[in-house]
């Protein structure tokens, strides 16, 4: 899902194609870690739900 939202994400940050925006690729980095960062809680938070009994099982 987000993987289709870094193309335009990195096309906004990018200043456009050629612009000379040296603060692009460092905007599009920030862009992408927080979304590193929100997929990482999501699943800190969903492994605490998960039932245990159901990772055991074969």
């Amino acid at each position: 899902m987000t993987s289709g939202r870094a193309g335009l994400a990195q096309g906004m940050a990018g200043g456009g194609g050629g612009s000379g925006n040296a603060a692009g690729p460092q905007v599009t980095f920030l862009l992408m870690l927080c979304g590193l960062a929100v997929a990482g809680a999501l699943l800190l938070v969903a492994r605490r739900f998960y039932p245990r009994d159901v990772g055991a099982r074969p």
